[in-house]
């Protein structure tokens, strides 16, 4: 099996805790220990302390390129002897669409498996997938960790009626990111995703009910859209700020160091900042068009509950 069409259900987090912030990834991992383990003594700082991991990290987030993020997570699943799995979440419109795929990236090697899903740069623990180790969480035990709350991700499902349902690009083949990426979003306008204009297929007296169920069914997956596009919107703006902090302390470098630098390295720091400039121009084009997306989910599910009002009259 190289990808699951299922949903799946995770622990959220925030990605912040006991004065940390940007830590999902170790949340996650905590969610699991606390969770699953049912060790409620354990902390997110001793949790990092295990990884190596100082204060020059305590609002850093997880990037797979970093080698003290590496480093940290593979001596956190060999102290506790896991093996942590991160998948993409890949939300498809199309028919044969997927949405978890194998693991991009294994950190240690152990039969007891602690699945997390990757959201862009945000990562929650996956409690049951389908394609991933069901985890033996209990309402009892979420609430002994610290009254965590789970959410279900439905994944969209094509229909006669709203065949025109947004897509998000698969991630890039070529190995897993920390930070992730994708390509342009292909927009839709309101209008290609207006069921309104299928009511002629139908006959109204025999298919109503048939319809009204297929816009209900829209309805729920464009709301899911709507949260899962909301929190890639979060990370990318959590993304631009950490990009932006690190383009200041290198031009803050540039200013105090005066005359003082050499020339080679002012070049490698300048071409840093051009660097980071660029990813942030990304990330500030993708919030773009994921709003836009948004806009037009909202837009779309106004139209389909306007239409079921009619239908039902």
């Amino acid at each position: 099996m190289s990808a699951f069409r299922g949903g799946f259900t995770t622990i959220e987090n925030s990605g912040s805790l006991e004065g940390f912030s940007n830590q999902c990834m170790f949340i996650s991992i905590l969610h699991y220990l606390r969770c699953v383990r049912r060790d409620n003594t354990i902390t997110l700082r001793q949790l990092r302390n295990i990884g190596g991991l100082g204060p020059d990290t305590t609002n850093t987030m997880f990037d797979i390129d970093d080698q003290r993020f590496v480093q940290a997570i593979r001596r956190i699943a060999n102290h506790y002897n896991i093996q942590i799995n991160v998948h993409y979440a890949n939300r498809n419109g199309d028919a044969d669409g997927r949405w978890l795929g194998q693991p991009a990236v294994t950190f240690g090697r152990s039969r007891e498996v602690v699945p997390v899903v990757a959201f862009g740069v945000h990562f929650e623990l996956i409690v049951s997938s389908g394609i991933t180790p069901d985890l033996p969480i209990t309402d009892d035990a979420l609430r002994r960790a610290g009254t965590l709350s789970v959410h279900r991700y439905v994944p969209i499902i094509m229909t006669s009626e709203m065949n025109q349902i947004p897509r998000i690009p698969p991630p890039p083949p070529a190995g897993f990111r920390g930070v992730y990426r994708p390509g342009r979003i292909d927009v839709p306008t309101p209008s290609s995703i207006n069921p309104v204009s299928s009511i002629n297929q139908h006959d109204t007296d025999d298919s109503n009910s048939e319809l009204i169920n297929q816009l209900l069914i829209g309805i729920i997956e464009n709301k899911e859209t709507i949260a899962f596009m909301n929190k890639e919107i979060q990370s990318s703006e959590l993304a631009i700020a950490q990009h932006r902090d690190e383009i200041k302390s290198r031009e803050l470098i540039l200013e105090l160091s005066g005359g003082d630098i050499d020339a080679d390295a002012k070049q490698l720091i300048q071409a840093e900042i051009s660097s980071l400039n660029d990813i942030v121009s990304r990330y500030i084009d993708e919030s773009t068009e994921k709003s836009k997306l948004v806009n037009n989910l909202e837009k779309a599910i106004q139209a389909s509950t306007e239409l079921i009002q009619k239908l039902v009259k």
